[in-house]
């Protein structure tokens, strides 16, 4: 017989038996409907009416929209000569543009995430959208540097919350045991931009002649996509649909597809409740989460946050001093042309595509071992009791694998830097970077992952602090990168960040004995403020 524990934010989670009873959104996905034609009014709820495939989809298409946040700086690396050229700028001049472009990616979803996790994710898609196609047609029609910085900031600020708001979306529709796949699809396909970035900036430049034709191919590509979201992408935080079954109060939150399928699919019409107070009753409507925009900063200072996001924010920079440095280094020392850099990146794209693959399925199957011990232990010690998931150790269960897949990363980080600097096949280094993407994507899950466990209701608004972290530190190493390889060697710099990636396992040892019970404490007060 399943056991089921009250979550803190009004939905119930289905959380035993993980090897006895079907996960519920498994047996969603076999029924003829999204809600089981078999479920009484008296059972308690699925925890979301969207089949299996939809979920793929939802998530996928998230992935789509992420990717513009991810590719917008790789796809113009390969014309930062042209457009130096074209405005008569230094090379620190065009580089203080992608310094620029990734701050602005770090503090946007601080802005947008919030408003997310209070108004839902479809509104907010829809304005970052907007506000990303009209800055690239800005840049494309950019006659000065300074009209190009300025965008640039503005395209940054307007599509970097999607990686975040995503994370909100995985949260809404998936449960713990299966979320570990969700997000590692959606963190290695949004990272793949960075991998396809420079062949596809290359390719455009060389192919149109102008630099201009990337920012109008990414406008094509993103009007695509807001079409699509206006017409099929649904709503899905908890706090206005539910589980999917209720239909959302605000006309911009209502998609065309679900009224469709709410008038004619049967299933639905069963679970559609009168009112909304009807819907909190049965447990299905979640509460609304009060944020502001200082709610991402507020949640970057918990203590066991903190020690979470600063060793994720230093793989995810070291990563991307690595690609980053990858073109010149390979130009200057292999005497690459500018298309075999482009190609050499196809390693980096492989690898995180299959870091996201199976970064996934390692973390459900590490959760499944942890949750099926601390069920038997609790059966032991209560028995005849339901089992209390408060007192879940979750940081054990997500962080466990991270310092050998961090070891992973730092190893193939030195052998990346030397093997440049001692001039070694080429094939040895990139290589390399493709176990690095690998290493890194898993990496950036795991803490992903986690987040979206310790603040249910707000994934957005947790993602966009890992945003904000991320982003600034990668930030600081862009900026510095190339002067530390003139200053160290190319050995030496990537020995250093090697080094400075193993002072971050301290963070993830504490998060490990104290993270629980910071967790408690949150909580505790959060309960109590809500009593007074």
């Amino acid at each position: 017989m399943s056991k089921k524990v009250e979550r803190s934010n009004t939905f119930t989670e289905t959380v035993f038996e993980l090897e006895a009873v079907p996960d519920p959104q498994t047996e969603l996905a076999d029924k003829n409907s999204p809600v089981s034609e078999h479920q009484n009014e008296t059972s308690s709820p699925p925890y979301t009416v969207f089949y299996q495939w939809e979920r793929y989809f939802l998530v996928g298409f998230a992935s789509y929209l992420a990717v513009f946040s991810s590719i917008s700086v790789p796809i113009y690396l390969p014309a930062l000569p042209d457009i130096e050229t074209e405005f008569n700028i230094t090379t620190e001049k065009i580089n203080l543009t992608v310094v620029t472009y990734t701050i602005f990616q770090g503090l946007g979803p601080a802005f947008w995430c919030p408003i997310s996790d209070r108004f839902g994710r479809r509104i907010v898609y829809m304005c970052c959208t907007i506000v990303y196609i009209a800055a690239c047609v800005g840049l494309a029609l950019a006659p000065s540097y300074g009209a190009l910085l300025g965008l640039r900031a503005l395209q940054a600020a307007g599509m970097a919350a999607t990686v975040a708001i995503g994370s909100g979306v995985i949260g809404d529709i998936t449960t713990r045991q299966e979320r570990g796949g969700f997000v590692g699809i959606f963190s290695g396909f949004t990272l793949v931009g960075s991998a396809v970035g420079p062949i596809i900036g290359g390719a455009l430049t060389s192919s149109f002649g102008t630099w201009r034709s990337i920012f109008w191919f990414l406008v094509i590509a993103c009007g695509v996509s807001f079409v699509l979201l206006i017409v099929a992408y649904p709503e899905t935080a908890r706090f206005i649909v539910g589980n999917g079954s209720i239909k959302p109060r605000w006309f911009f939150a209502q998609s065309p597809i679900m009224i469709l399928r709410g008038m004619f699919n049967s299933a639905m019409k069963q679970k559609t409740y009168s009112t909304r107070e009807e819907a909190k009753e049965k447990g299905l409507l979640a509460d609304t989460v009060k944020v502001s925009m200082i709610s991402t900063f507020r949640i970057v200072c918990y203590k066991d946050v903190a020690m979470v996001l600063i060793p994720i924010g230093l793989h995810y920079t070291a990563w991307f001093m690595v690609i980053t440095a990858q073109s010149t280094l390979l130009k200057e020392e292999y005497n690459f042309s500018v298309m075999n850099v482009g190609v050499s990146y196809l390693a980096n794209g492989a690898g995180s595509l299959i870091g996201s693959l199976v970064s996934g399925r390692i973390l459900d199957a590490i959760y499944k071992i942890h949750a099926n011990r601390y069920k038997a232990e609790w059966e032991e010690n209560y028995p005849g009791t339901p089992v209390n998931m408060e007192e879940f150790d979750i940081q054990q269960a997500r962080l466990s694998p991270a310092k050998y897949i961090s070891t992973l990363v730092i190893a193939t980080i030195i052998i990346f830097g030397w093997t440049i600097q001692y001039h070694v096949h080429y094939m040895v280094p990139i290589i390399m970077t493709g176990l690095i993407s690998f290493g890194s994507v898993f990496f950036i899950s795991i803490g992903q992952c986690l987040l979206i466990d310790l603040f249910p209701g707000e994934g957005s608004t947790a993602s966009a602090g890992l945003n904000v972290v991320r982003c600034l530190l990668c930030a600081i190493g862009l900026a510095v990168v190339d002067r530390m390889i003139k200053s160290l060697g190319c050995g030496g710099t990537f020995t250093l960040m090697a080094g400075i990636l193993v002072l971050s396992w301290s963070c993830i040892f504490i998060e490990q004995k104290k993270g629980q019970k910071w967790d408690k404490e949150r909580r505790d007060k959060k309960k109590a403020s809500k009593q007074v």
